[in-house]
């Protein structure tokens, strides 16, 4: 009987000449990691939804407590009792997710939160296509929101028109996948919207190769990730809900405001030391993510924290002269108007 944090190949098959069987190589292992503060509502149906996955390899849950007020572990008993525990300090959701990343050495690394689930076949599926596209380094899926018991609502990124201009695209017996152009990824993940960590399935190297979540970024780390990745290369796109999202309750952050301005902070540390060609795609694109944060912080009255947004708006037009075009846009106006407003 396969434990239940643990799914072991089944079957039997002969190795080849390096030692490495035809079972590993189409069903490679997964370490999926689930990072928990304070929250235990929940925790037991997402860990359910992984265990419930039909897949051949071995997989592991690794649950990352990121220093809750009370142990969570405690509180779950011996309900998953081959889940493996990791405790650390209370760091942000980036290290929870660097921390359990680092906690195995599986040749694939998956991510769910503490309160989402996982639809049936949503690895076996992921796994397939990685199998299928060896330069392909991370694949993510569609998702769908849901309250309680409601309908679930329309796959997320289907609003998304430049996520669906790809050249090539296959078609399985479950739906459409493929990969995803550089400059539409780019646009989704600084302008709309980044691929949930919960949907994604990323090989061990190219994880390393990227440097993995930054611990520094307590909020917002979803944004930087796609980024770099993007820039790494290879990221594919499988259209079809795998994950359900669980929205309505109490989240680890009432007020989105101040996980905005920790992201805009990781993202221009991050983009002042792109050159070449990666500082040109990424910059544009970058100032106006930052004047939208910026035009919703004063909105909601931050007008303080608006000005320091569109401060990294303002050096990173002026650290290029192919940005400094911008000024010339609606976008950048907002940046030279407001800082000469509230700046003085």
């Amino acid at each position: 009987m396969v434990g239940a944090g643990v799914h072991a190949l089944s079957g039997h098959s002969s190795p080849d000449r390096t030692g490495t069987t035809k079972a590993s190589l189409a069903w490679p292992s997964v370490s999926v990691v689930i990072p928990v503060y304070n929250r235990t509502r929940f925790l037991p149906a997402a860990i359910q939804s992984v265990l419930d996955q039909e897949y051949a390899g071995e997989m592991t849950v690794v649950v990352v407590d990121d220093g809750s007020e009370r142990p969570v572990r405690a509180s779950l008993g011996d309900a998953f009792p081959s889940v493996r525990w990791v405790q650390q300090r209370n760091q942000g959701l980036g290290a929870a997710r660097q921390s359990g990343s680092e906690a195995t050495q599986s040749t694939l690394v998956a991510y769910q939160d503490d309160d989402d689930l996982w639809l049936p076949g949503k690895l076996r599926r992921q796994v397939n296509f990685l199998n299928a596209h060896p330069d392909v380094g991370v694949v993510f899926s569609d998702v769908c929101h849901f309250v309680g018991d409601e309908e679930r609502s329309p796959g997320w990124f289907q609003r998304f028109e430049s996520l669906h201009e790809a050249p090539r695209q296959w078609t399985s017996e479950t739906g459409r996948e493929w990969i995803v152009a550089r400059r539409s990824l780019l646009d989704l993940a600084l302008l709309d919207s980044p691929p949930f960590a919960q949907s994604i399935l990323v090989r061990r190297s190219f994880l390393q190769r990227i440097g993995g979540w930054r611990r520094d970024a307590r909020r917002g780390s979803e944004f930087e990730f796609a980024t770099r990745a993007t820039l790494a290369g290879g990221i594919g796109y499988i259209d079809r809900v795998l994950v359900e999202l669980r929205r309505g309750h109490a989240q680890v952050t009432r007020n989105l405001d101040p996980a905005r301005i920790d992201e805009c902070r990781n993202l221009f540390r991050w983009a002042a030391a792109l050159r070449g060609s990666d500082a040109r795609d990424v910059a544009p694109r970058l100032v106006r993510r930052f004047c939208r944060v910026a035009q919703g912080l004063r909105k909601n009255g931050r007008t303080r924290e608006a000005v320091r947004v569109l401060a990294w708006a303002g050096r990173l037009v002026l650290r290029s002269p192919r940005i400094s075009r911008l000024r010339r846009s609606s976008d950048a106006g907002r940046v030279t108007n407001s800082g000469s407003a509230r700046g003085g």
